[in-house]
């Protein structure tokens, strides 16, 4: 429910900021605009100026989520190594099995 929510919400925002670009805004429409997908994708892909103050100071975050992407690359690589079945036989059964009565796929 609360997915239909934000999707029509996204949509929305989407068709009001392509509708009316040049409109002035206040503090509730720029907050109804921050769903809009061209205006975050504008956001995600602009290479801009550094010298921001605001921008500055966040400098630090950039190689703080290339380490921690690097790590959940390297740790959903190493996870089939570090978890491995006992009895395969029982995953094997409990994966075939569709429901609670014992239909098979």
């Amino acid at each position: 429910m609360i997915c239909v929510f934000i999707v029509t919400l996204n949509i929305a925002a989407t068709f009001y900021d392509l509708q009316f670009p040049n409109k002035p805004r206040h503090k509730g429409v720029d907050m109804f605009l921050a769903f809009s997908i061209p205006r975050n994708w504008s956001r995600l892909t602009k290479s801009g100026n550094r010298s921001e103050p605001t921008v500055e100071r966040l400098k630090g975050f950039d190689g703080l989520r290339s380490m921690m992407m690097i790590f959940l690359i390297a740790a959903h690589c190493l996870l089939p190594l570090t978890i491995s079945a006992s009895n395969t036989r029982y995953i094997e059964e409990v994966s075939t099995c569709n429901d609670a009565y014992g239909a098979y796929m």
